[in-house]
């Protein structure tokens, strides 16, 4: 049975953010905070998380998460890989590497960059408490 991501197809229309022709959104950060986010899909990555994942009887998981804007459009969408390593001390899953997104951080007059946009995105994640919803999500998908 497919598990239903927590996404509401009621969208409001925000007029203040529109699809750059390079398909980006571009919005400062403090409009970004204002919006808020919710888990649409996760994945285990098979192609990784396999027999060679297993190391002393732990197996390494991996995969992907996407979390889009609720409730507006256009949506904003911010995807990441992420890990569970059991050898590591953390007992969570962790970012593996930049997220992708459509969204371009702006300052007063032009873009802050990819890499910036991509840096304070990192951050961002790194403050959310997402792991339990991949997790959950996970756990309905795969058993």
């Amino acid at each position: 049975m497919p598990v239903e991501p927590k996404y509401s197809s009621n969208l409001k229309v925000n007029p203040t953010l529109v699809i750059s022709e390079d398909g980006l959104i571009r919005l400062t950060y403090e409009e970004f905070k204002a919006i808020p986010l919710v888990h649409l899909y996760s994945e285990l990555n098979v192609d990784i998380t396999t027999a060679n994942s297993v190391t002393d009887g732990q197996t390494l998981l991996c995969g992907l998460t996407e979390w889009v804007s609720n409730n507006a459009a256009p949506v904003l969408s911010i995807g990441w890989g992420w890990k569970f390593d059991p050898l590591n001390d953390s007992s969570d899953y962790e970012i593996d590497g930049q997220p992708f997104s459509n969204i371009m951080f702006v300052d007063e007059s032009c873009d802050q960059g990819k890499e910036v946009t991509l840096n304070i995105l990192t951050t961002y994640i790194n403050q959310m408490d997402w792991s339990e919803s991949v997790k959950q999500y996970l756990n309905e998908k795969y058993s």
